[in-house]
């Protein structure tokens, strides 16, 4: 890494080259290496990757060249630039492989901003190759390819939330419905859980199939791709590729017998196969009973009650779907669960302090909370754990500052007129109201004394000389 590099050249305005290596999965990174003009070092420190950056990273990356102004502008990069090191502004970022095996990423970074051009970019792409093979034998030298291959079913356990469903005794309907889980999950009906991305539907799926999964220790996922995975207390036991065009066949099911079969975006499936999923348990009860719990993600404003029940006070109702009875779960979104919101950040918080070792538990002040009470959540809680995380990896103190959407945007493009008097009353405040001569304000932001006093006159800026 020292001898890269040593080799960029001058005109280059480098501070330092790091490379990592990260599972096919982007769960975490491995491998970690860093070289600054003064020291090389080489850390193999586990860093794990936030399930809500891990999602949406591009798994069909064409691994070019890219200059990153804005951090933001890679989720993944920033996290692990914030995470791992300090006050890298600008950076050009190689995403390598060789003969189709993902081999990480390599970052050239400066600590200016704006430090790069695409003509830079354009230099370092045109010795990938050579670059890429380096990282090969280091990484070989490791042993680290050889754990590159990803868990047979990350869908499983990547939920969109947690595994557990999160709800406070305010909220009378779905408390109600969560302390009933077991008598839903040993029921003959099939269970169908709806609502918005991101509400909890995978995490009730999860504890469903967890009361189900001590009768027989067997639990199956079936996913739009044809897959299915099929675990026995929490070991993958095998997996089945199913040919949804042809004709429903049982026989890949029997293992199953006594467990349940979680079935993700039911609606992608074909008609033919919805209709013999949902109705296993009725139709072939003497050597295939199931519990099958069904997901499907539409907008709340689409949830259909045939009972003419209010959806906001009846969690469960039974309707028919594809012609099978079934006892239907509407998951409100968070805009309807405020009260919630407390408990739901108080259980991700000792979640954050336990997974990374923190002694003492975060606090948010008064004025974040209510900022989040007063927040429309189009993210639901996959959004509110994002925000949360975020928070928790900048705290540098005991308090949480929360900083949504809206003002990251304003934070981050602010009025040029007021970014421009915040400088220059920086400027003056060291200097203690001189503006010229030697040390004064002029001589430190480095121009013209009259252009400055211009500056002052037009912006309005009082000065008081001390």
């Amino acid at each position: 890494m020292y001898a890269c590099l040593q080799s960029i050249p001058d005109s280059i305005v480098c501070d330092g080259i790091f490379f990592n290596y990260y599972r096919s999965d982007i769960r975490c990174i491995q491998f970690l290496a860093l070289a600054t003009h003064k020291t090389a070092r080489l850390k193999r420190d586990i860093i794990p990757i936030p399930e809500n950056i891990a999602k949406r990273f591009n798994h069909s990356d064409n691994f070019s060249t890219q200059v990153i102004d804005t951090l933001s502008q890679c989720p993944l990069t920033e996290y692990v630039v914030n995470t791992c090191f300090r006050n890298i502004k600008s950076l050009i970022l190689m995403r390598m492989h060789l003969d189709g095996l993902r081999l990480g990423a390599m970052g050239i970074f400066s600590h200016r901003a704006n430090a790069f051009t695409p003509q830079h970019a354009e230099l370092f792409e045109s010795v990938r190759g050579e670059l890429s093979l380096l990282a090969f034998i280091a990484l070989s030298r490791h042993n680290l390819l050889l754990n590159n291959t990803p868990p047979a079913i990350p869908e499983l356990y990547a939920t969109e939330e947690s595994e557990k469903f999160v709800v406070s005794q305010t909220n009378l309907p779905l408390f109600q419905l969560y302390h009933s889980l077991n008598k839903l999950a040993n029921s003959e009906l099939p269970v169908l859980l709806l609502g918005e991305k991101g509400v909890g539907k995978n995490s009730l799926a999860s504890e469903l199939q967890q009361q189900r999964s001590k009768r027989s220790g067997y639990y199956g996922l079936i996913n739009p791709q044809g897959q299915l995975i099929v675990m026995k207390n929490g070991v993958l036991n095998r997996t089945i590729t199913i040919d949804f065009n042809k004709p429903p066949n049982i026989a890949s099911f029997l293992i199953l017998h006594q467990g349940s079969l979680l079935i993700k975006e039911i609606n992608s499936f074909p008609d033919r196969w919805q209709t013999f999923l949902l109705a296993l348990h009725s139709n072939y009860s003497e050597y295939c009973q199931l519990q099958i719990i069904a997901i499907q993600t539409l907008p709340f404003s689409m949830v259909k009650n045939t009972l003419h029940h209010d959806i906001s006070t009846h969690c469960l109702t039974n309707q028919h779907y594809a012609n099978t009875l079934c006892q239907v779960v509407t998951l409100p979104p968070l805009r309807h669960r405020y009260d919630d919101i407390p408990l739901l950040l108080t259980y991700y918080l000792r979640k954050l302090s336990s997974q990374y070792k923190r002694t003492s538990l975060p606090v948010l002040g008064d004025d974040s909370l209510r900022l989040l009470l007063k927040y429309h959540w189009p993210g639901n809680i996959t959004e509110l754990i994002g925000l949360l995380e975020n928070a928790f990896f900048r705290c540098t103190g005991n308090e949480l500052h929360i900083v949504l959407p809206k003002e990251r945007n304003a934070i981050a493009i602010p009025p040029l007129d007021d970014a421009m008097r915040q400088h220059i009353q920086m400027a003056l405040q060291q200097s203690q109201g001189k503006i010229s001569g030697k040390g004064g304000a002029a001589e430190l932001l480095g121009v013209n004394s009259n252009t400055l006093y211009s500056k002052i006159k037009k912006l309005g800026i009082v000065v008081k000389e001390k």
